[in-house]
């Protein structure tokens, strides 16, 4: 019994890692669901218009249309034409932009069109507002563009034809209309992905805490006086494996006891013998990591080392159960390995307890996920076994 609350207070002597891997990340699963799967309002906007000043050195009929197509998606903004004038109004903010038509742009901009050759660009300054800028950029050289394909066709039709043969083209449009979506988020899709999610903070606190506890009790010198203790090793290994389990089974309540409150609104359609399903194959998944952590131990592992490992494992292992992006979406060979996660088959379980519980095909997928966490233990038997054999020879 003392080696069992040892083993606890070692736990409890660092609060940081219960509070960051297991309160955290689990609260983070849970906004990350909340705000997947809360429902969002339809909005409106509001158009935004640039304030452009526009200075023509060209002075041709192109020219002309140029301003008056930017005063149509925008607002002209007379400014001086000397380089003081137009610097402080874009320091100030008076303008966003501005565009400026060096001279004999309209010449060059039409025989360029006629001749199949690169148009010719305006110049735009901006201010300090980029977005305005590229807005503003962006319309223009579409509507270029549009009169440049209209000149090649036409060559002998004028500049103002051609604007009014644009603009024409401009108004035609096709019906668009938003549809809402109007399918409604079920209990089960939220808590199997938070559950999905869930993984990660599962895993990598369970690893992290007691990975940290065991390799603590390994220590070698701790380890000779405990054996020097009337208390027999098998007592010894007893109450750490038993400590062990307690902070794997407080580590898991405390997952899915966080998304059982936070998602008990969505959990209507879901049964209580569908919950507590889903949340036995968590905790069975939770032995793996646990697993993991003996073994770290037998490897006298560092504390970093194991915050490395915890992270690092807690991430592949949700990846792969499709905690990140779904396994439709994964390539066959990313499929295939997979398999060879327990994570893999506690989203089988999870699922298959949340849509359509058949107990045969759970106890099948939970089942797997123990053989995972037993042949992980028997590997960390091994390496102890050899290591201890090995100081002693």
């Amino acid at each position: 019994m003392s080696t069992f609350k040892a083993a606890l207070r070692v736990a409890a002597h660092h609060p940081i890692y219960i509070c960051v891997y297991l309160v955290g990340l689990s609260l983070m699963g849970l906004f990350v669901i909340l705000s997947a799967f809360g429902n969002v309002a339809l909005t409106t906007h509001d158009s935004f218009d640039a304030r452009v000043a526009v200075v023509d050195q060209d002075n041709s009929e192109l020219s002309h249309a140029i301003y008056d197509k930017i005063g149509e998606d925008g607002t002209i903004v007379e400014v001086g034409d000397s380089d003081f004038a137009l610097q402080d109004a874009l320091a100030t903010s008076q303008v966003n932009c501005i565009v400026v038509i060096p001279e004999g742009f309209g010449d060059d901009f039409a025989q360029a069109a006629k001749d199949g050759g690169e148009l010719p660009a305006l110049q735009i300054a901006s201010g300090t507002r980029q977005d305005a800028t590229a807005l503003v950029s962006t319309e223009l050289s579409a509507w270029l563009r549009l009169i440049g394909a209209d000149m090649a066709l036409q060559p002998e039709a004028s500049v103002s034809d051609i604007v009014d043969n644009v603009a024409s083209a401009a108004d035609e449009s096709v019906e668009t209309r938003v549809v809402a979506n109007t399918q409604t988020t079920t209990g089960a899709s939220a808590f199997g992905s938070y559950l999905t999610f869930s993984s990660y903070a599962l895993c990598s606190s369970v690893v992290v805490c007691a990975g940290v506890v065991f390799s603590t009790l390994a220590d070698s010198d701790l380890r000779r006086r405990m054996l020097a203790s009337p208390i027999t090793p098998r007592e010894t290994n007893a109450s750490t494996l038993g400590a062990g389990i307690v902070m794997a089974v407080v580590a898991w309540a405390v997952t899915c006891g966080v998304g059982i409150l936070g998602l008990m609104g969505y959990l209507t359609d879901v049964t209580a013998g569908q919950v507590a399903l889903a949340v036995l194959a968590m905790l069975a998944y939770a032995m793996v990591p646990l697993a993991v952590a003996f073994l770290l131990s037998q490897f006298s592992a560092s504390e970093d080392l194991i915050n490395a490992i915890g992270n690092i494992l807690g991430m592949v292992m949700s990846f792969l159960g499709g905690a990140w992006i779904s396994l439709d979406l994964m390539s066959d060979g990313m499929r295939t390995a997979a398999m060879f996660s327990p994570s893999y088959w506690l989203k089988r379980a999870v699922d298959s307890a949340l849509t359509t519980p058949n107990a045969q095909r759970i106890a099948a997928d939970v089942g797997i996920i123990l053989l995972f966490a037993a042949a992980i233990a028997l590997v960390g038997i091994a390496v102890g076994r050899a290591r201890r054999q090995t100081a002693t020879a």
